[in-house]
């Protein structure tokens, strides 16, 4: 395998985009196995760090898998996807980032949520909850009260540090908001049912099914939101 060597600026972005590239040419093929992080970083002149990241990026977008033996490619790049749409996926693994955070603290904050919510706790999530059942809500108050529900939930969790960090988290939802609201009056995914189960699992004090739900609300909010911005750009091109 023949690869450029790289400048020292954006080298993450460059060697995301020389693999990606190569994938989608057919140079690298799926079920091929990557050199390791150090043997990489020698053909491209990199850092093995660099390549680390530039991996854990494309792993994320589902394009490459870590088995045991190491990084294998797992799917082929569709051929409607041209260079401009590639450069335009490969922009969202910020996305990606934000929801790696979020599962990872917003699923222990359920968890211990389930351990200490009251009666009146549960109450008031329910009420917020409320506002969603229609699904008829307008833009800015869904936010207030989408907003409102994933901190109330994050405070029941009853840790000063943990839900300092949620908040600080929720100030980069805001990046997303209008996509995430755009993908809830679509109709793909029904807020008001998803914050149902999580409530109910709280309410009957089960942490782990409390955790598994957020987990997979976050996967599969993450999913749709990736699909959405793909389809807005195939469209708009």
């Amino acid at each position: 395998m023949k690869l450029p060597k790289l400048a020292r600026s954006t080298l993450v972005d460059q060697t995301v985009d020389v693999l990606y590239q190569q994938i989608l040419k057919g140079e690298i093929k799926p079920g091929d196995k990557l050199p390791g992080e150090l043997e990489m970083g020698k053909q491209l002149g990199v850092a093995r760090t660099t390549v680390r990241e530039a991996y854990s990026h494309l792993i994320g977008l589902g394009i490459l898998a870590r088995k045991e033996n190491g990084i294998y490619v797992t799917t082929e790049p569709s051929s409607i996807i041209d260079s401009k749409l590639s450069s335009f996926i490969l922009m969202n693994w910020e996305l990606h980032q934000f929801y790696e955070a979020r599962k990872i603290l917003e699923s222990e904050l359920a968890y211990l949520a389930a351990e200490r919510a009251t009666p009146g706790d549960i109450d008031r999530l329910n009420k917020i909850n409320e506002y969603f059942k229609e699904n008829e809500i307008e833009d800015d108050d869904y936010w207030k009260y989408d907003r409102m529900f994933h901190l109330e939930l994050a405070e029941l969790a009853d840790n000063d540090i943990l839900f300092s960090m949620y908040k600080l988290l929720m100030e980069i939802y805001k990046k997303f908001e209008n996509d995430i609201f755009k993908l809830n009056k679509s109709g793909v995914r029904n807020p008001y049912v998803t914050h149902k189960n999580i409530i109910e699992a709280i309410k009957n004090n089960d942490p782990i099914r409390s955790k598994q739900l957020v987990l997979e609300m976050l996967s599969s909010a993450e999913k749709d939101l990736v699909k959405l911005k793909v389809n807005e750009k195939l469209n708009s091109d």
